[in-house]
């Protein structure tokens, strides 16, 4: 009722469930006699120690402090670039996060409350730790050798590095007609309809035309494929949209595999025109990743004792 109230019906307090598991588990308030809720030493050290034992604990137990230490060994990086290092954490960790959907969620969550709490930083697409996060992680990550769950993270993400320099370097020499064909085929993949390439001299810069579902309706999209190393410039995005009308859309995306210059980041989402998608080199390397397009994985085993497992077995005979 008090946060009912006190947040003048602004949250709902079934929403605040998944806090009040946290706070349960961790101990942060205990039930008296009467049943009122009282603050533990620990919620008590949470709440007015900022950077405290409590918050240090509760980050190294929840993989914040992981999280953080990942992102200052290879940022700055993007999410996707995050997502295979933070499944195999939580799979050492026997997690029962496993599906595709619910690691990528658990992820975003500690990314939000790194932001949120200045640990890290985020350019663009890109997180990088900020000197606060700096300090906070040497006070919350104990020195010590690194683990073979370490090891093996560093070594897939070593991998990783090589493994999309190598695509990016191979979609930069890729015929400017197979790589149209490319785009159009991520475009299916991304669930959208009606994807047509339709590249050819004179076209204004539109190489791809496809529809897509916004909302109940489904919407006219041009695409332009641009596969250079220049950075792509501010009259580039202004060509392609004056090109939207001939094709009755309502707006565009640039597919490079080059970086965006300043003028044309600004200029995409400007107010009062259509709006313009970019979609850099590396952004596409995460989309291609993610589509599985020019990408094998490959799934290691990494075997560990299973304590709890045997505990039981020993437990049952004793009984």
């Amino acid at each position: 009722m008090a946060i009912w109230v006190e947040s003048n019906q602004g949250v709902n307090p079934r929403h605040t469930y998944g806090h009040w598991l946290l706070v349960q588990q961790y101990g942060l308030l205990r039930t008296d006699s009467d049943g009122k809720l009282l603050l533990t030493d620990q919620g008590r050290d949470f709440i007015e120690h900022q950077g405290g034992r409590t918050e240090i604990f509760l980050d190294q137990q929840e993989g914040l402090a992981e999280l953080l230490a990942m992102i200052e060994g290879w940022g700055p990086i993007r999410f996707g670039s995050l997502v295979n290092a933070w499944a195999l954490y939580l799979d050492e960790q026997d997690s029962k996060f496993r599906t595709d959907s619910t690691i990528r969620d658990t992820l975003r969550r500690r990314l939000k409350n790194l932001l949120d709490r200045s640990l890290i930083d985020r350019e663009r697409a890109n997180y990088s730790v900020t000197d606060k996060g700096v300090t906070y992680l040497r006070r919350a990550m104990t020195p010590s050798e690194p683990g073979e769950g370490q090891q093996i993270r560093q070594l897939a993400k070593t991998c990783e590095k090589k493994v999309r320099e190598a695509l990016l370097e191979r979609l930069q020499r890729m015929d400017p007609k197979v790589f149209e064909k490319l785009v159009g085929h991520l475009l299916e993949k991304m669930d959208y309809q009606n994807v047509e390439v339709v590249g050819q001299p004179g076209d204004g810069g539109v190489d791809v035309i496809a529809e897509i579902e916004l909302g109940v309706t489904s919407v006219h999209e041009v695409v332009q494929a641009k596969r250079h190393r220049r950075t792509v410039q501010r009259k580039d995005l202004d060509a392609l949209r004056g090109s939207l009308y001939r094709f009755d859309a309502v707006r565009g995306t640039i597919v490079a595999t080059s970086r965006f210059a300043k003028g044309a980041m600004e200029a995409a989402f400007a107010k009062g025109v259509a709006p313009i998608t970019l979609i850099d080199g590396d952004k596409l390397v995460d989309l291609l990743i993610e589509h599985g397009i020019g990408i094998r994985k490959r799934a290691i085993e990494v075997l560990s004792i299973d304590l709890d497992g045997l505990s039981q077995i020993e437990n049952s005979v004793e009984e």
